[in-house]
């Protein structure tokens, strides 16, 4: 392969991932049935390789995701990961009906159960990713699906 088209390759590469849906994680299963592309792991949703992003529904769905039943799944042209809203967002989200919708400049979040993980700072009513954190933090809702360790209320990928 000349050089150009190795280019040409990198750069197709790098620009569908710049646009692709935000990566998925487990949530909290709500109801009977996981969202499309989800597997039942106890109380928890686990995505397989197929599943978009998914966040438990609050009234309507944010812009860019779908109803399905109990849940708001992102379309796959979607880049935003939402979450539940309390008075107000993180910084770098915007406030849209029920959810805050992540901007380019926003860092991950959860809502905050008492102390936030290592690695999270307190931002009123979240706890938000500090510069440099790679963990994956989600509400725990009991025992804490594969690949989790519990800290606290929250459940922290181990990797």
């Amino acid at each position: 392969m000349s050089y150009d088209i190795k280019m040409i390759l990198a750069s197709f590469l790098i620009l569908s991932q710049a646009f692709s849906a935000p990566p998925s994680q487990p949530i909290e299963k709500m109801g009977r049935d996981c969202p499309t592309g989800y597997l039942t792991s106890g109380n928890y949703c686990v995505p397989t390789k197929s599943s978009n992003y998914a966040i438990p529904k609050s009234g309507s769905c944010p812009i860019g995701y779908l109803s399905q039943g109990d849940y708001c799944v992102a379309a796959k042209d979607t880049e935003n990961t939402a979450l539940p809203r309390s008075d107000s967002c993180p910084p770098g989200y915007l406030i849209q009906g029920d959810y805050c919708v992540e901007t380019k400049n926003a860092r991950d979040a959860v809502p905050r159960i008492g102390d936030c993980p290592i690695g999270y700072y307190i931002n009123g009513d979240y706890c938000v990713a500090g510069s440099g954190t790679n963990k994956t933090v989600i509400e725990k809702t009991g025992s804490c699906p594969i690949g989790y360790h519990t800290y606290g209320k929250y459940c922290v990928s181990n990797y």
